[in-house]
């Protein structure tokens, strides 16, 4: 878990905000030395609903799961390389 000083919080808001929403990171805050807050990313609803709607088709498709945890490995692989 990353851990930023909340001047460099009010410098780089955006840069870190993306980390926690596109690369998943939480992020600490320290003001004078100490831990004050943790940024977080927010489930959408929206996907919590497709999730939802995919349940019942899970076991359907034999190696799905495998596969889709892959593509999704790839992608947040990806993501960090961007941000980066």
């Amino acid at each position: 878990m990353e851990t930023v000083t909340a001047t460099e919080l009010k410098r780089n808001t955006s840069d870190i905000l993306n980390k926690v929403v596109y690369a998943g990171r939480d992020v600490l805050i320290k003001r004078h030395g100490v831990v004050v807050a943790k940024v977080v990313a927010v489930k959408r609803n929206d996907d919590i609903e497709v999730k939802g709607r995919l349940k019942k088709y899970k076991g359907a498709v034999p190696g799905l799961a495998r596969e889709v945890k892959g593509v999704r490995k790839g992608l947040n692989k990806d993501t960090e390389k961007r941000l980066m």
